[in-house]
């Protein structure tokens, strides 16, 4: 049951049931004809088990992104190349272009009609949602390494290999910076949810509602505790002044927590994990509008920072207090 008659009548309402569709969609299927799309692949219906099983997946490689870029470019983290971690991002970039052609095979509803007709399909996906797929999907990175080869990005220019651009290194933090974009996809994961919640039962539809809810405020949290982080690390000291020796700036909030901590763990900035933790505990406390205050801004930078930040999540906790609110009040009715 992946594809179905040019445009075939199953509900005069505008909105119809994807489950509905797609039970008249088997009734009037000429098993004979299978329009084909994309890469010579079949036009899917919406409700097909494997395309809704293809958007499962896709929500949780979009969570696992989600987190991992924001970390990747405020703590300088870059896969080592052939190692497992720079492989587990090779197969992210290609699941990501296959979901842009998917999509170019993906049949939609209009006004009660199912349409699968490829240059229709096409059309639709090249007016909608094409161009933001396309700008996230780009492995930008990696096709600049396959043109100038791989070199250490944290060599001067001059001690790189003369075949390589000589600005390379800054090419390439560049293009780090540049992966941000692909923080887009967030749109499209809330898509996908939203599709849930309005094909899933009354019930289910609360949970995951519940759940936007909460990965809502952790993501929020955790760009808020990466930025916190990466101020305070763009804002080091070089002891020496050639780049040998970085430390953090003794009023930022990084060496004034190690100091009244004694804290030492967290000023290794080659391993974040600890330098990340404290953050992100910053970040949530700020957000929710608790602030312990032991942790706390020590820069103008970081306390303009902090402001923003504060002004932020008073607005973003009355949101989902009052979004979770409606939630549990629709539930008593």
């Amino acid at each position: 049951p992946l594809a179905g008659g040019s445009s075939t009548p199953t509900k005069k309402s505008r909105r119809a049931s994807f489950v509905e569709l797609f039970a008249t969609h088997n009734d009037t299927q000429n098993e004979d004809y299978i329009p084909r799309g994309c890469c010579f692949m079949p036009i899917f219906h919406p409700a097909n088990s494997n395309r809704v099983k293809w958007d499962g997946a896709l929500a949780v490689v979009l969570v696992w992104n989600l987190i991992e870029i924001p970390f990747q470019v405020c703590f300088n983290i870059e896969a080592e190349a052939g190692s497992a971690y720079d492989f587990f991002g090779l197969l992210i970039d290609v699941f990501f272009i296959t979901d842009v052609i998917v999509n170019f095979n993906t049949g939609f509803v209009r006004e009660g009609r199912y349409i699968n007709d490829p240059s229709e399909v096409r059309l639709k996906y090249m007016k909608t949602g094409f161009a933001l797929d396309f700008v996230t999907s780009v492995p930008y990175s990696r096709i600049l390494l396959l043109i100038t080869g791989p070199v250490d990005p944290d060599l001067p220019p001059s001690e790189t290999d003369s075949s390589s651009f000589a600005n390379l290194p800054k090419l390439l933090r560049m293009f780090r910076i540049f992966k941000l974009v692909k923080l887009f996809r967030l749109v499209k994961l809330m898509n996908v949810i939203s599709q849930w919640e309005e094909d899933a039962g009354v019930g289910l539809s609360r949970v995951l509602r519940m759940f936007t809810l909460f990965f809502e405020m952790v993501f929020l949290s955790h760009i808020a505790g990466c930025l916190f982080a990466f101020i305070a690390m763009n804002d080091m000291e070089d002891v020496y002044g050639d780049g040998s020796l970085m430390e953090f700036r003794d009023e930022g909030w990084v060496m004034r927590y190690s100091v009244s901590r004694n804290d030492t763990e967290i000023l290794d900035i080659e391993t974040p994990d600890r330098l990340y933790i404290v953050s992100f505990y910053w970040a949530i406390t700020t957000l929710t509008t608790v602030g312990y205050g032991d942790v706390g801004p020590g820069t103008d930078t970081e306390i303009l920072f902090t402001v923003v930040i504060q002004f932020i999540g008073t607005l973003a906790f009355a949101y989902i207090m009052a979004s979770i609110n409606s939630v549990i009040q629709t539930e008593d009715l």
